[in-house]
């Protein structure tokens, strides 16, 4: 069998799904991120930390705008609170293992008090983690196999403020033609907290981070059989000084998030599988109250999830706004075999198929 023909039969199959971020744990407090397939539809709009896309289809340039946060996407209108040195947990729907390629995850700082009116493609964007090849592995086998998540570490020594965050997988089971390779990207807003002062300098603009030319985006993944790949973008920063070289073929894998004292609320610290504590009990948690602005009013920081043996969090610590809605949910967590809710990582596949993008 010819290996063009292996290619376009992968390629065809691969077209038929693919996954998005679903939620994010960041600083060890946990965030519904926008849901493509199920927000647009929600009455009112249901404010996020995460940029909305109109659905979760890949971008398959990389001179549009849309290559920064993606194709049509919009500022999320909220800000997670997060500290330098503190980890984010990226939790993806399921994802496909012939689309395998490398991950990449970004900090840009934003130029006012928050990035709810910021333009990702005017940002100075610094990269902070990323996996490519290792050993005959993909990134994207590593992101699977560890409960379709990955992790990374904020650098404890940049400057505090607002930032926005960029994560994104590249699938290059079609990327052995001009502008096959594709692209998922998502961003979300954050508030650093810290006491470093770095400015990052390797800094890239997207779009024009990436040529379409570029050996890791214009590459035939299948034949011959790759022993070695270039991760687009640049080097990650490293804390302490300046971009500092990172081997392209070396897979930054997963690792367990720690206990943070960061700002915010915190639900228990997950294991490195990203599994919840294995229990067949269910609890209450709740939302403190979310904000409706005024006009002209700056907008709020998003409070996480806070875990309330009893009743819901009073509305009493939040100072007085428009108006003020309690979000109440129920949150099991599960052990194997027994079916979970979508809110915990375990369960957050529950979406049908709609969550998948097919």
């Amino acid at each position: 069998m010819k290996p063009s023909f292996i290619l376009s039969v992968l390629g065809a199959a691969g077209a038929l799904a693919h996954g998005f971020v679903s939620q994010l744990l960041i600083d060890g407090a946990l965030y519904d991120n926008f849901n493509p397939n199920l927000d647009p539809y929600q009455n009112p709009k249901l404010q996020k930390i995460g940029w909305t896309i109109p659905n979760n289809g890949p971008v398959e340039s990389v001179t549009i705008a849309g290559i920064a946060c993606g194709t049509g996407s919009a500022a999320g209108s909220l800000s997670a609170p997060a500290t330098a040195g503190s980890s984010i947990k990226f939790f993806w729907t399921q994802w496909p293992d012939s689309h395998r390629g490398p991950t990449m995850t970004y900090l840009a700082k934003c130029p006012n008090t928050d990035c709810t009116t910021a333009d990702p493609t005017t940002l100075n964007w610094f990269k902070i983690n990323h996996a490519g090849l290792s050993d005959g592995k993909w990134a994207s086998d590593a992101l699977i196999a560890d409960n379709n998540t990955w992790t990374v570490t904020i650098p404890s020594d940049i400057a505090p403020g607002p930032y926005l965050v960029r994560h994104e997988l590249l699938a290059l089971h079609s990327a052995n033609n001009a502008n096959g390779a594709q692209f998922y990207p998502m961003c979300a807003n954050l508030k650093i907290t810290g006491t470093g002062s770095a400015v990052p300098t390797d800094t890239v603009k997207f779009p024009g981070a990436y040529s379409p030319t570029d050996p890791g985006i214009l590459v035939n993944i299948y034949y011959p059989v790759l022993t070695n790949y270039t991760i687009p973008g640049p080097a990650p920063y490293v804390s302490g000084g300046s971009s500092a070289p990172v081997p392209s073929s070396v897979a930054q894998s997963s690792v367990p998030t720690a206990t943070s004292s960061g700002a915010g609320s915190r639900i228990p610290t997950l294991s490195s599988s990203a599994t919840p504590p294995c229990s067949s009990d269910t609890s209450t948690h709740s939302k403190l109250p979310q904000t409706t602005q005024s006009a002209g009013s700056p907008p709020k920081e998003v409070t996480p999830v806070v875990k309330s043996p009893t009743t819901p969090t009073s509305a009493a610590a939040v100072p007085p706004v428009v108006s003020t809605v309690i979000q109440t949910v129920t949150v099991t967590q599960s052990c194997p075999g027994v079916q979970a809710p979508e809110r915990t990582p375990t369960g957050r596949y529950r979406r049908s198929i709609y969550g998948y993008g097919i």
